[in-house]
């Protein structure tokens, strides 16, 4: 098999002993100058003549800046690739200054481009600021460990038949529940759900046409469709004494009595306080027993007339 011919465009010394070589045809080559053959071969893998090759020793390894006009790539002393830099333009030459981490390129544009990597060196004098700038950057971004992941619980992953994935490494256990992949979840739920896009369009839907009717047509003390039974107690109907003056003293207004940062309470769903429940009966004994004596006492007055309508037949 006939190879194309590689001509030499660009080469540069290191150490006592080693030599980069840049090639036509995208190539770089490593050589030690006591052997016939070069110890590494790199490509850039766009064609390109390599225009420049630079070494840096910063006293614990010696590093290779190659460059061509489409992408600056570093080279560790191993050979592996430490980062690649593309310019937003053609580029014509690239250096490292004075072995910092700056590193300044000529490309077909009218300005100098300047890029700072703060693993090759610290930052110049004269722009000293740079350091104190990337310590900044690196003290503020925080990653959540479970960042890409969603949290449910155990019923959650019952109800939608995929209580064996406990145990595995697709979910992790994390307090009272469980982390599962976001992309896994999202699968999972199209399943068991097929449906439930569809339904949070049409709520969305509906909820964008309320908004447009509420604009044109205003209806005083209307309360939510959501919580309506916390929301009357909150405006005074069914609310205790001192509830109804303290709502006086709020002059009775539903959104008044509601701070914004808590009146999805009463727009979103998903937070209906359910009455039925356990909780709910244990945190509100008070509530719960004066309404079941009412619905008793109700009971009671509906048998007695029942009663009376029965003797009332027997007269006749």
């Amino acid at each position: 098999e006939v190879k194309e011919k590689q001509g030499v465009s660009t080469v540069a010394f290191g150490s006592a002993l080693s030599m980069g070589v840049g090639t036509s045809s995208g190539h770089v080559l490593l050589y030690d100058l006591r052997a016939p053959a070069p110890i590494l071969c790199r490509d850039h893998r766009y064609g390109l003549p390599i225009k420049r090759i630079q070494f840096q020793n910063d006293g614990t390894e010696e590093r290779m800046l190659s460059a061509d006009s489409k992408v600056i790539k570093i080279w560790k002393g191993s050979g592996k690739l430490m980062t690649a830099i593309e310019p937003p333009s053609s580029l014509n030459d690239v250096l490292i200054y004075r072995d910092s981490g700056i590193i300044l390129g000529a490309c077909e544009s009218h300005r100098m481009h300047a890029w700072y990597i703060p693993a090759l060196g610290s930052a110049p004098k004269w722009c000293h600021y740079l350091d104190s700038l990337t310590e900044e950057l690196e003290e503020s971004k925080s990653t959540s460990v479970y960042e890409d992941y969603k949290f449910v619980t155990r019923d959650q992953l019952t109800s939608w038949g995929v209580s064996e994935l406990i145990g595995s490494e697709a979910v992790r256990a994390y307090m009272h529940g469980f982390f599962i992949d976001e992309k896994l979840y999202n699968r999972i739920k199209q399943v068991a759900d097929p449906y439930a896009y569809e339904r949070y369009y049409k709520q969305q839907l509906k909820r964008k046409v309320d908004e447009t009717r509420e604009d044109r047509i205003k209806i005083k003390d209307k309360l939510p469709k959501v919580n309506t039974a916390f929301a009357r107690t909150l405006t005074g109907e069914g609310a205790s004494k001192k509830q109804r003056i303290r709502n006086k003293r709020m002059k009775g207004d539903s959104k008044g009595l509601i701070d914004d940062r808590f009146k999805d309470i009463f727009v979103d769903p998903d937070m209906e306080i359910d009455q039925e429940s356990e909780t709910f009966k244990r945190l509100n004994k008070s509530s719960f027993n004066s309404r079941s004596k009412a619905s008793t006492g109700q009971g009671e007055d509906d048998d007695d007339d029942d009663d009376d309508d029965d003797d009332d037949d027997d007269d006749d």
